[in-house]
């Protein structure tokens, strides 16, 4: 293989050709031509307003060319493309890999790109740039409404946003009774549909624009460490996790997902665990100072936050930790402690990126709270008592979904709450 200056100077020369036969929505083609031209690709993403902002994000972290260590990063990104099915959403991005390896080993320009029309991933209803108010000074008026309510009553669950609807799935709806399947709700109709799963008590991230489930329970009932991805309305399979567990926690950042906690079938576990999906490996990290399930994650701008959730002795936690983001590429996390949340069995969701939340919590508690300076501060009231509840953003609003309402009671509420 040659210089780095070669591999540039090659993609240089074919980036027009590569650049009309992006699929532009699709977050490995932004890796891709991300590592060759920075800076016109981000002008050319930040015209498609259904960008996230994690590709922004990452695309922010690559600025400044190509890296010595670039023909590796481009053969783990063929490889993760190559594994893509043919089919009628990801054929042009197969297509590109080939062009791809072609241009790295000979350098010569592709002459047969795909020039059909754009492959554009499914969006229900585009993302756009909202205002985000100032949370920490003056009032904060928070406009409520009801959205439909789940198919199911659900506590202990997950969300998470993905081609533009909500995918809610794990949790449980009474003693040792789980549900096995994920409920997906459409912001445009107002409605969801649901998809069965092989798994329950699962975790749940999107990574590189895959909807991902990561260990739970089997239907007989044993804790596994399968990790499964949604493919045309189906399960199948992706990786296994060194550890085996169920009520873990997952969030994705970049083209890694973390799995933090849970339980591997005799105890609460701190365990954290890192895939990187652009080599397919696992990498073992600092665990958690303290083993929990059912723990809540959330990232705001760098940072990782991890809270409420049951301890070593099934208790309900009020525990809060961070740890940066910017060693993550090291397998590092730095855990700190911070004040504990007001209540326990809280959601934490953050809002624009910019603030951390928290919803809910035992107690029958409907106060929504944000850190400020290492403390919380109430800055609203929902419209229900949910605690062992999920939230998500979008925009300006978060989307409060389900939990337990009283001792004995478990829902299935959605509240949307919009910050004006």
């Amino acid at each position: 293989m040659g210089s780095p200056a070669k591999y540039y100077e090659a993609f240089k020369k074919s980036y027009p050709k590569l650049i009309s036969a992006l699929p532009i929505d699709d977050m490995l083609s932004y890796l891709v031509a991300a590592r060759v031209l920075p800076g016109r690709v981000k002008a050319r993403m930040d015209a498609v307003p259904v960008c996230s902002d994690k590709v922004k994000l990452m695309l922010d972290e690559m600025e400044g060319g190509l890296e010595a260590d670039i023909p590796d990063q481009f053969e783990s990104l063929i490889k993760v493309m190559e594994q893509f099915s043919i089919d009628e959403d990801h054929i042009v991005v197969r297509k590109l890999a080939e062009n791809i390896r072609m241009v790295i080993t000979s350098g010569d320009t592709p002459e047969d790109l795909p020039v059909s029309p754009r492959v554009m991933l499914p969006q229900e209803q585009p993302v756009e740039e909202s205002f985000i108010p100032d949370l920490f000074s003056g009032p904060v008026n928070i406009k409520w409404d009801q959205g439909a309510p789940a198919p199911v009553n659900r506590a202990g669950h997950s969300a998470v946003v993905y081609n533009g609807a909500i995918y809610v799935g794990g949790g449980w709806y009474g003693d040792d009774q789980y549900h096995y399947q994920v409920d997906i709700y459409h912001l445009n109709t107002n409605t969801w549909d649901s998809i069965d799963t092989p798994h329950a008590l699962f975790a749940m991230t999107v990574l590189m624009n895959k909807l991902v489930i990561a260990g739970g329970l089997t239907s007989s009932g044993r804790n596994t460490n399968n990790v499964i991805v949604l493919e045309n309305n189906d399960f199948k399979d992706f990786t296994k996790m060194p550890t085996i567990r169920c009520r873990a926690t997952a969030i994705s950042h970049q083209s890694m997902m973390i799995v933090i906690g849970g339980y591997d079938g005799s105890r609460r576990i701190g365990t954290t665990e890192l895939f990187d999906g652009m080599t397919s490996q696992w990498f073992k990290c600092d665990d958690l100072p303290q083993p929990l399930s059912h723990l809540q994650v959330t990232i705001v701008g760098n940072t990782l936050f991890v809270m409420s959730g049951a301890d070593a002795a099934n208790s309900p936690s009020k525990a809060v930790y961070s740890t940066s983001l910017n060693t993550l590429s090291s397998h590092q996390l730095n855990w700190e402690r911070l004040q504990d949340s007001p209540l326990p069995c809280v959601a934490s969701v953050t809002l624009g990126n910019k603030y951390l939340l928290i919803v809910g919590g035992r107690s029958r508690s409907k106060t929504v709270y944000v850190l400020k300076d290492g403390s919380w501060k109430v800055i609203g009231t929902l419209l229900f008592v949910q605690y062992y509840l999920a939230a998500v953003n979008l925009g300006n609003k978060i989307f409060v979904i389900a939990g337990k309402n009283y001792d004995t009671s478990i829902g299935n509420v959605v509240s949307i709450g919009t910050f004006l």
